[in-house]
């Protein structure tokens, strides 16, 4: 299949920055619709979840939650991935993640 070179691109973004994937792999999703491609995604692998799992963490863990934002966030953590939310006494949050 030629890919025509008007296609935009898009990188990931990761840390408040586009970065490009380890792999440098990219996805040509075709439309349904027209049969042809509509754009080039990354394809990320482990490495770049991982990165990106790992600068969530440290910035979820500096942030100062208060008890209804903490509740909050652990009740819509709980619905989308069944994770349960502890509070410290400090006020922030520990999210302990159910083993899949």
């Amino acid at each position: 299949m030629r890919v025509p070179g008007h296609l935009r691109q898009f990188e990931l973004w990761i840390n408040g920055e586009l970065a490009v994937p380890e792999n440098c792999r990219y996805i040509t999703p075709i439309s349904p619709s027209h049969e042809s491609p509509v754009t080039r995604v990354p394809e990320g692998g482990f490495a770049d979840v991982n990165k990106a799992v790992a600068v969530a963490k440290s910035v979820f863990e500096s942030v100062k939650w208060s008890a209804g934002q903490c509740m909050h966030a652990a009740a819509l953590s709980r619905h989308l991935y069944g994770q349960s939310c502890n509070t410290l006494g400090s006020g922030t949050m520990a999210m302990t993640l159910r083993a899949i």
